[in-house]
């Protein structure tokens, strides 16, 4: 026999200088101030009742939304957040599996690391025009399909955006710090787009690139085909083209003279690599990690294919030959 719980009447009780209250499946915050970090979720105190929490009320006067705060309440589907807010802990709505949307008030200046992390039924979110950094994983995880980076934005940390369901993204003239893995593991992004005027970023056909693109840093995962990177390019960026699992064909010039680890890893769609190289350049084993080398043939500069044969890592094509 199938035992019932009982619904939870009400439940309440003081955090910080705030005032909580449980009432059916509806949490409200009240007070005036800020919310205290929890150094993890578990020290929130309506942690017990997590699972109950479908609605999140948190009303004026409230000016922080601390660490951790309702990390974990997975059954969270929408939340309030008043216009009084003006920061948002990390961590603050990580892992929250039902919220479908978080409507960011105009005078938040933060949102914190992992801040809505792996809160993966969240299909939107407005950034407003008062943040100037997106930090470190802040909306990683997410299935935003869209996304509007503000024209206040300056950097954008690590893994922003990573996993998220993007199809195309624009970064705007004032972002002038982007950190790795930015889109990582955006397996249906087709393009990025960088704004004219932008005096740290470039694209060109849908790649991300520095200014004067000799570091291509990332290559959208769903762009299908064949690839020629540009001969102005010297570097290839941490995990550049990690994931591109439609990449069938990639060209790679004399002039890069650096491959970031990771690079190509999990491209299991090549076919084809062409180099350009006389002399083989040095590289990791974790460049073409996870990629089908013994299927894949190399393409060598005529002449150089004993070299080739000789090199570590170039020697784990299935087949090398020359142009």
């Amino acid at each position: 026999m199938t035992q019932l719980h009982s619904p939870i009447l009400e439940q309440n009780g003081e955090t910080g200088d705030l005032t909580w209250r449980l009432s059916g499946s509806t949490l409200t915050i009240s007070g005036t101030g800020a919310m205290p970090d929890y150094i993890e979720e578990s020290d929130a105190p309506w942690l017990p009742y997590c699972e109950a929490i479908t609605n999140l009320v948190i009303e004026e006067g409230v000016t922080y939304i601390g660490q951790f705060a309702f990390a974990d309440c997975l059954s969270l589907a929408s939340a309030t957040i008043p216009g009084s807010v003006t920061s948002i802990g990390g961590f603050a709505f990580a892992n929250c599996d039902s919220l479908a949307s978080a409507a960011i008030p105009g005078g938040v200046t933060r949102i914190g690391g992992d801040a809505f992390a792996n809160c993966r039924s969240l299909a939107s979110v407005n950034i407003p025009h008062s943040i100037t950094e997106i930090e470190v994983g802040a909306f990683s995880g997410c299935s935003l399909a869209s996304v509007t980076i503000p024209h206040s934005v300056t950097r954008i940390g690590d893994s922003a955006f990573a996993a998220c369901s993007l199809t195309s993204v624009t970064i705007p003239a004032s972002v002038t710090e982007i950190g790795e893995g930015v889109f990582a593991g955006c397996d249906s992004l087709t393009s990025i787009t960088v704004e004219t005027g932008n005096p740290s970023y470039s694209s060109d056909k849908g790649v991300l690139f520095n200014k004067d693109k000799t570091l291509l840093l990332q290559y959208p995962e769903e762009k299908k085909g064949e690839y020629a990177i540009p001969g102005s390019v010297t570097e290839i960026g941490v995990g550049a083209f990690a994931g591109c699992r439609s990449l069938t064909d990639v060209t790679i010039p004399g002039s890069v003279t650096e491959i970031g680890e990771y690079a190509f890893s999990f491209c299991r769609s090549l076919t084809d690599v062409t180099v350009e190289w006389a002399t083989p350049l040095s590289i990791e084993s974790d460049i073409f990690d996870d990629v089908p080398l013994p299927s894949v043939t190399l393409h060598v500069p005529e002449g150089t294919k004993p070299l080739y044969e000789a090199a570590d890592v170039w020697n784990r094509f299935g087949t090398i030959t020359e142009r």
